[in-house]
């Protein structure tokens, strides 16, 4: 039995540990402490890069946060103007179309502009509101309109909590000491972790 850990040497590097592809299998005490010494020193290399990683992302969270700050700052006043301009140039369609003829409508439906700007205008379907729920029901019902009821779904976690397995795998309800035909108890293997 070895309670003292053994020196880690160049030659007891992690390479020599074997891969996940083939890995070596650990034959004595003295092969696990090395082994446990390794994961040790792993977990110490993977807390100080993700430290090292944190630390960096925090700046780079500071940098992204004054790039959308000044962005901020000078894309307010620009969507501003781009919305006044907009409304100007809505409004003088509006106008244009509405005192027009009804032969003279047809060409203002669009206006090509220079630059790449386009007025356009399109009639638009109407919007229902529903006056009487109950008769809208109603026509609904009579009409086959009506969209299937959602069903239900099973408490799944709650159901587990109820059932036992017995020896012989049957499944019982702990409450009601009925036996449940429609689940079955599948065994899993002992899981064994490394803390």
């Amino acid at each position: 039995m070895c309670d003292a850990p053994i020196p880690y040497t160049e030659e007891d590097d992690v390479s020599s540990l074997g891969t996940f592809e083939e890995p070596k299998k650990i034959s004595s005490k003295e092969e696990a402490v090395r082994y446990a010494y390794g994961l040790s020193q792993t977990r110490k290399e993977i807390e100080e890069l993700t430290a090292i990683a944190e630390a960096e992302k925090e700046k780079w969270l500071k940098k992204i946060e004054e790039v959308e700050e000044w962005y901020k700052s000078v894309i307010e006043p620009l969507k501003r103007k781009e919305n006044y301009l907009e409304t100007m140039l809505s409004l003088w369609h509006q106008e244009q179309y509405y005192n027009a003829s009804e032969k003279q409508k047809k060409n203002l439906m669009s206006i090509k502009l220079p630059y790449g700007i386009t007025l356009k205008s399109r009639a638009q379907q109407p919007v229902f509101e529903i006056t009487d729920e109950e008769a809208y029901r109603k026509y609904a019902e009579e009409h086959g309109l009506l969209k299937d009821p959602t069903p239900p779904e099973p408490k799944w976690n709650e159901a587990k909590k109820r059932l036992v397995v017995k020896e012989d795998g049957t499944i019982i309800d702990s409450e009601t000491g009925e036996v449940i035909t429609w689940v079955r108890a599948v065994p899993q293997d002992r899981k064994f972790e490394v803390t």
